[in-house]
């Protein structure tokens, strides 16, 4: 399509991505969210850019996560410099532990995957080794894979940043309540916000687990449910971590000083954002596995996040089936914050060329392609 005006309905990170991709590419873009950029999903994450594990990878994401993780790399400087705000990018390590047979498997995956891409290494660590990094570890800790070659930033600073570096591009950030579309055939037309109706040529949906108002619109399905993770920042006796620390589903984030992050937890309970003593519970038993300090250590803040998780586990990404200018960037789940860059990417290449050749394909929303339910979904 001419490109024309554009709005991408939802301000997180994919959403922000979306609009400063497109303001590069000259496309008048506004970019509405209804609350403070980056206090929900991605202002609710540790930050990780780590292509070389999780859902789908290796495996059908493994080239898009490469792609996304590269864009970030490139994009650090000038979203810095068009911002002018400080998110904490770095390249980052990790040690990964292992406890018993089924963590050793999984390990060795994950090593082979390092081993097999440029600018990654893994080695093994030995429990000697291990803690003499860092002695505070649980003594039961039989080995480690050291992981370098990822990158991380503050969440919340970073999808301000883009946000802010797209406003510099020429996007407009509106904050306001998006009420319905105003559509003719296969088009729409216009936005409702509040009581005023904003004409445009076509528009981006990216409110995250936020969906079920816009398939309702747009009478299509939208598979995005919000997945309530929690995490704790707390006080760390002993000095500061030697670097991130992670087993199975528990994850050990240097903060600053003798803080970290520790998370996390998912939990289907619909759009519940309160935090639970149970999760707090929880993650301090499973990070007493790691660590047993971590009991005792105090808790100074916790969090929750509404993650937008799809069936199987892989994002949304690209035109909606049966409008001829409606696109999606939905469902980046726990990768969320590393997908963004592409999802942007890729939905700018999608307005105004009508193709990319960024690795999207297995995120097609034709697999979802039925008509939308009056189930409620947010």
């Amino acid at each position: 399509m001419a490109a024309g005006r554009l709005v991408v309905i939802g301000g997180g990170i994919a959403g922000s991505f979306a609009a400063y991709f497109l303001a590069r590419a000259d496309v008048e873009v506004t970019l509405i969210e209804r609350d403070e950029i980056g206090v929900h999903a991605s202002g609710n994450n540790p930050g990780g850019l780590n292509p070389l594990y999780g859902a789908g990878i290796p495996g059908p994401l493994q080239d898009l996560a490469l792609e996304a993780f590269h864009l970030h790399l490139d994009l650090w400087h000038e979203i810095g410099r068009l911002s002018q705000l400080d998110f904490a990018a770095r390249r980052n390590k990790r040690l990964n532990l292992a406890f018993e047979d089924a963590d050793f498997a999984l390990l060795e995956r994950m090593k082979e995957n390092y081993d097999a891409h440029t600018g990654f290494s893994a080695r093994w660590v030995e429990r000697d080794e291990l803690l003499e990094i860092e002695p505070r570890l649980h003594p039961d800790v039989a080995r480690g894979l050291w992981a370098e070659g990822d990158a991380k930033v503050d969440g919340a600073a970073y999808t301000r940043a883009v946000a802010r570096a797209a406003q510099e591009r020429g996007a407009a950030v509106v904050t306001g309540d998006v009420d319905g579309l105003e559509t003719r055939d296969d088009r729409v037309t216009g936005v409702h916000v509040g009581s005023e109706l904003m004409p445009c040529d076509g528009v981006v949906i990216a409110t995250g687990p936020w969906c079920g108002r816009p398939a309702r619109w747009l009478e299509r399905s939208l598979p995005v449910e919000p997945v309530k993770g929690e995490m704790l920042l707390v006080e760390l006796d002993g000095g500061v971590l030697p670097t991130d620390l992670a087993w199975r589903d528990v994850g050990v984030y240097q903060a600053a000083a003798d803080q970290v992050w520790l998370g996390g937890t998912e939990d289907h309970v619909g759009f519940d954002r309160e935090i639970s003593e149970a999760a707090r519970a929880s993650i301090v038993e499973r990070a007493g596995r790691v660590m047993p300090a971590m009991v005792n250590a105090r808790v100074l803040h916790q969090t929750a996040g509404l993650r937008p998780v799809t069936p199987d586990g892989m994002p949304v990404v690209g035109a909606s089936d049966g409008w001829s200018n409606v696109w999606v960037a939905l469902g980046g789940g726990r990768k969320g914050m590393l997908f963004s860059a592409a999802m942007g990417a890729a939905i700018a290449d999608l307005v105004t060329a009508g193709s990319t050749k960024l690795s999207v394909e297995p995120c097609s929303g034709e697999r979802f392609a039925v008509e939308a339910t009056a189930v409620d979904v947010g």
